[in-house]
């Protein structure tokens, strides 16, 4: 029998928050933050509430965080004298202390997920007698309209509540059985899929038996640790000062594959406080803004890249002159800025930049991110030789530094550039052929390989682990196909093929609205309570994954394309509505762009249960 549902006539205000990883934590802080009226607060997570799936306390510590401890904070202000509480605390580096972790200051997953857990009970101990927050480890399966101004909410367990908000920040949902792309004919059962390393069923692959894994990012980092470390492996210095590996004997036999045949750099050794601030001299966010001033749509290629590269260029530029033999006319360089050519500014810059001694140039980012492009090798030694030297010298730039490495100060500065990139991107501000093409089939993928990375140490266990026949590479534009009863990897531009036994889906699914294992988001896209963005142009219009929202108050958008009062999106979910959504973190001291997000949802969502809201 279905549970009742309760009468909340006369009752206090009351807000759900689905989804208590980073984002949904960071609401209920600026619920907490920004209340003033009493208001009820509950909040379900599947998994774990604090951490969510991804960020789970209880998963190996092989699995690393990408960004450096002492950039990561989810308090939306600094530690102070006072206990850690919705507004103020440590950062994760703080919170650690001085065993920053054991990958020069890349803390594990693990210890992130426990210090989620932290800050979700310091807001908890120290908010305001009239915010009550409740707590439920629970798998919401159902939203609906109750009346018109709440909305019932049904969990797996059985349970039924009625809110008058409802925030959904569900975070990464496990996939249904991904199409592989790059795989012919594929064996299903020989196949494991996941969109987290942690999540696989590793255990299934035995010691000895040849698996390949689909893509070389973050995560095939993730399960090549668990497939080596995880099972018993060591690495140690060797006598010559190179990173060695001694197998346990418990190790599969891993091919690597992608499209590129290069598994993902490194991000340069860390040399930034935890309190950087980026400013950018071209590519400001007040430039993109404007290429969309008057309702316009700005093409990727042609107006936003050129600043992107610019900007780039000038750290690259910047970076060479202080190691050259005039460091201090930097400042000079710098100078010269204001006179760049706007119909070609990389090239104006490099033109100033030759006046002061630079004569290279920040590498194309194809030609970084596809560096065997249109080569052919005679042999599968010829070109593991080929990706060693390769790796081994991008580690090189790696050891020398984010600030003074010309490269990988570049490359950090792309990073660093996810503001101004955002400002014209997001919620249709490019032409949807410009958007697919340009920005998510072009520069996207290119983007995400070159400045995500892993620590440098990472890239030092994937050599030792090369040296070792632990694990290999396929090739560029390798692919796996299915001959009789065996799977096999080749690639165009090496000779033969690797048989192999399973495959190991090591990609992150893109997210598309209700095609997930979960029965929510069909059941609200069924019920109207959202719709899919529809990217709308001048000649033309593409519908995306993503759900659609209110840019200004991240409110739903119903399928009859008008705001569904009090329900509220925000992350992974208004993915290709929005860009880089998947963050998990804001920065110590700063207003970043996680903590804006959780500010407008929360203020949104007590406006619509509490009479007053803190200006």
């Amino acid at each position: 029998m279905a549970a009742a549902v309760p009468d909340v006539s006369g009752q206090v205000g009351r807000i759900a928050v689905v989804g208590a990883g980073p984002r949904g934590i960071s609401v209920v802080e600026q619920l907490i933050m920004h209340a003033d009226e009493s208001v009820k607060i509950d909040v379900y997570d599947s998994c774990f509430v604090g951490s969510g799936r991804i960020w789970h306390p209880e998963q190996s510590r092989h699995l690393l965080m990408n960004t450096h401890a002492g950039e990561v904070s989810i308090f939306a202000g600094p530690m102070d004298d006072g206990p850690a509480r919705a507004g103020a605390g440590p950062s994760l580096q703080q919170w650690l202390g001085p065993n920053d972790g054991v990958y020069s200051g890349y803390a594990p997953r693990a210890d992130y997920g426990r210090y989620l857990r932290f800050a979700f009970d310091s807001f908890v101990e120290n908010a305001p007698d009239f915010v009550e927050i409740t707590e439920h480890q629970d798998t919401v399966v159902a939203v609906r309209r109750h009346g018109d101004d709440a909305f019932t909410l049904r969990t797996r367990s059985g349970h039924v509540r009625v809110y008058d908000a409802v925030v959904l920040a569900t975070g990464h949902p496990r996939p249904k059985a991904a199409e592989l792309i790059g795989v012919r004919k594929p064996g299903a059962t020989r196949i494991l899929t996941g969109d987290s390393a942690a999540d696989l069923p590793l255990d299934e692959i035995k010691p000895g038996q040849a698996v390949a894994t689909m893509g070389m990012g973050l995560a095939f980092h993730d399960v090549v640790a668990l497939l080596t470390q995880g099972r018993g492996g060591l690495f140690r210095t060797g006598s010559e000062g190179a990173l060695e590996y001694a197998p346990s004997g418990e190790e599969p036999v891993i091919t690597g594959v992608s499209r590129s045949g290069l598994p993902i750099p490194s991000r340069g050794r860390n040399q930034k406080p935890g309190d950087f601030r980026f400013t950018p001299r071209l590519c400001t966010v007040e430039r993109m803004r404007a290429l969309r001033a008057s309702g316009k749509q700005a093409d990727f290629t042609r107006d936003v890249e050129p600043w992107i590269r610019a900007e780039a260029a000038i750290t690259f530029c910047l970076t060479t002159i202080a190691l050259g033999p005039q460091p201090a006319r930097a400042g000079e360089f710098i100078d010269r800025l204001g006179g760049v050519d706007e119909s070609d500014p990389a090239e104006s810059l490099y033109r100033i930049a030759a006046e002061f001694g630079v004569r290279e140039r920040f590498p194309s980012m194809k030609s970084l991110a596809r560096p065997f492009e249109g080569m052919q090798f005679s042999s599968r030694g010829q070109w593991m030789d080929a990706l060693t030297a390769h790796l081994q010298a991008d580690l090189d730039h790696a050891r020398e530094g984010n600030v003074t490495n010309p490269l990988k100060a570049a490359l950090d500065t792309l990073r660093d550039l996810r503001p101004s990139i955002r400002a014209v991107v997001d919620n249709g501000g490019l032409t949807p052929d410009s958007h697919e093409h340009g920005f998510l089939g072009e520069f996207v993928p290119q983007y995400s390989l070159l400045v995500a990375g892993p620590p440098p140490r990472r890239i030092e266990e994937l050599l030792a682990l090369m040296r070792a026949r632990v694990v290999s590479v396929a090739g560029p534009q390798a692919w796996i196909v299915e001959d009789g009863h065996e799977l096999a990897v080749q690639s165009p531009a090496v000779p033969g093929s690797v048989t192999i036994e399973r495959v190991i889906d090591a990609r992150i699914p893109r997210y598309e609205a209700g095609r997930c294992s979960s029965p929510l988001f069909p059941q609200l896209l069924a019920d109207g309570l959202v719709r899919r963005f529809r990217h709308v142009g001048a000649e033309v219009s593409t519908e995306t994954g993503a759900c659609e929202t209110d840019p200004d108050t991240a409110g739903a958008i119903g399928a009859d394309g008008a705001p569904v009062r009090g329900l509220f999106l925000l992350g992974i979910p208004t993915e290709r509505q929005r860009w880089f959504t998947q963050i998990g973190n804001g920065r110590p001291g700063a207003r970043s762009g996680f903590t804006v997000d959780a500010e407008r949802v929360a203020r949104s969502a007590l406006a619509t249960v509490v009479k007053v809201v803190r200006p």
